[in-house]
């Protein structure tokens, strides 16, 4: 994204950080985009804090973050309230669950009954009792593990189903929940 908006002439910045150089993968071609991309290593430059890293944003900016959880968490939080800022992210895993009950999905096609703990996903619940259910990402943007709920209340957790989806009873189960039972179509 950075060389081809450089290609553009457009304002930006990179900043990309990792915990040691020798750890961080295309340094060379991040050192090549010139003065305007930054590289940090913990090991040398120490942890940054959130407000370091992002310091005051400027309205009509566009963020976009990728990398471990805090760091994203800690993205977001801080930009919450900004005006006119565009925050775009990407995990390199799924979000922990970190307020999770267990619950029971049914799955309507065998009436087969599954229980889905308090810290797993119900994708990973149904992986485990199906292992060839079709599923990408594990993270809730991608869409490919989408089901029609036909029974129960969902915890829409993911980043990409619309309003009327939902409403429709799709669901994401790699990352949303239920409160109880859920009966989906599969």
């Amino acid at each position: 994204m950075a060389e081809s908006a450089q290609r553009l002439g457009l304002d930006w910045t990179l900043l990309y950080l990792g915990r040691s150089r020798e750890s961080m993968a295309f340094t060379e071609r991040v050192e090549a985009l010139g003065n305007r991309a930054v590289i940090r290593a913990d090991d040398t430059d120490g942890t940054p804090t959130i407000r370091k890293i992002l310091g005051r944003v400027r309205p009509e900016t566009a963020i976009f973050v990728c990398g471990p959880e805090p760091l994203i968490e800690a993205a977001l939080k801080k930009l919450a309230n900004a005006d006119q800022v565009e925050v775009h992210f990407e995990r390199f895993s799924a979000p922990p669950i970190v307020d999770g009950h267990p619950f029971r999905i049914v799955l309507a096609s065998s009436g087969e009954v599954i229980d889905v703990a308090s810290d797993q996903s119900m994708l990973d619940a149904i992986l485990a009792a199906r292992p060839g259910t079709v599923h990408s990402c594990k993270q809730g943007f991608c869409g490919t593990c989408r089901l029609k709920v036909i029974q129960g209340e969902p915890d829409h957790r993911d980043s990409l189903l619309t309003p009327s989806e939902r409403a429709d009873g799709e669901i994401l189960p790699c990352v949303s929940r239920a409160g109880q039972t859920l009966t989906v179509d599969l």
